[in-house]
This record gives C-alpha cells, structure tokens and sequence, in this order.
C-alpha cells in the first residue's frame, strides 16, 4: 500500500484531509489509503465502458466529489 501510494506522490503530490479542529500539514497513512483507493475506482469507472458505444460522461466535479465520499474514511 505505501509503495503504491509512493508511485502515486511521485505523479502528483497527496493532499492532507484535514478537519477544522485537526489540520494536518502532511499526508498520513489515511490519506495514501484514500488515494490508492480512488485511484482503483477511477480506473474502474472509465474501464467498464462498451466498446464500439460512445461512453457516457460524467461531470467531473460529480465524478471527484464521489470519489471523495467514497474513498475517505468517515
């Protein structure tokens, strides 16, 4: 998992999901969790599409704001 998310940081930098009342200055095992796991859902999303059909789209920010509630711990 950490060497996953390693490879991740190296393409782009992970982003701290702090709270108001605990702000976090760097990323924790937590966040490389979440950004491995939407990494596998959104590969899984654009993979399923039909061959030979024009893919649906899906709104981007629709899309993110998904991947953040599904991927996040509560």
């Amino acid at each position: 998992m950490t060497l996953w998310a390693s490879t991740l940081e190296s393409q782009r930098p992970l982003q701290p999901m702090g709270t108001r009342w605990y702000p976090k200055p760097t990323p924790t095992f937590s966040d490389a969790l979440a950004a491995v796991r939407a990494e596998l859902w959104h590969a899984e999303t654009f993979a399923i599409s039909r061959s030979g059909r024009e893919p649906g789209k899906v709104d981007a920010a629709l899309l993110d704001r998904l991947l953040l509630v599904a991927c996040r711990p509560p």
